[in-house]
């Protein structure tokens, strides 16, 4: 499967985080890479937002978004600068990521922890501990057609859930991810938006019971 891939910058603290995001402002002073002073106004902190106009080669122009997030330097999203495209792919979202990182943070961030996650990721390892229980379901006899339908094939969708959840890596499976594995597995459209409302419906359930009653 593949996401949109993640680059972190970790600080000790929130003081060296501020120091650092101006060096990289300022080391972003040519193509491909070049700050954007002007914040838009759909940023309501300017000081903890930095906008990079980003000019990679075969991509069209696009604008990184980095972030101070306590001791963390965060890009948090890629859009589209000016109106280059309708958005930006994800291939390209993770080339732009490789680029910044290979061209500006890996010089200005020397020395320090940076998370660059891959953007290739399979389902075992992201929910290694509850994929069994997810294959089990998505593999019953009702399935893909009627994976909710029969008691026992709900009982199995119920039993992954409850072990996302005591194994603590619900917060890791997003929809997406879901969507995409159910892809793969070749599930038609129309299952895999069922499964995703249960799933986002059913997950919702569980986090509500656990709040009010731990």
């Amino acid at each position: 499967m593949k996401r949109f891939k993640q680059l972190i910058v970790h600080c000790q603290d929130e003081q060296q985080a501020q120091a650092l995001m101006e060096k990289i402002g300022a080391a972003c002073n040519k193509s491909p890479f070049l700050f954007k002073e002007k914040i838009a106004k759909r940023f309501p902190n300017e000081n903890d937002i930095m906008q990079i106009i980003a000019t990679v080669k075969n991509i069209p122009n696009a604008l990184l978004i980095l972030m101070l997030d306590k001791n963390d330097i965060k890009v948090i999203n890629i859009i589209p600068y000016q109106k280059s495209t309708f958005r930006i792919e994800k291939d390209q979202y993770n080339e732009i990521i490789d680029a910044f990182d290979a061209q500006i943070i890996r010089k200005v961030c020397d020395g320090y922890s940076i998370t660059n996650t891959p953007a290739e990721y399979t389902m075992e390892s992201l929910i290694p501990h509850s994929y069994q229980a997810l294959y089990q379901w998505a593999n019953c006899p009702g399935a893909p057609d009627e994976a909710f339908i029969h008691q026992l094939d709900l009982e199995r969708w119920f039993e992954f859930l409850i072990q996302l959840f005591e194994n603590k890596e619900n917060e890791k499976l997003l929809s997406e991810d879901l969507e995409q594995w159910l892809e793969e597995q070749k599930w038609k459209y129309e299952h895999i938006e069922e499964a995703i409302l249960h799933y986002e419906h059913d997950a919702r359930l569980i986090e509500y019971y656990e709040r009010h009653h731990n």
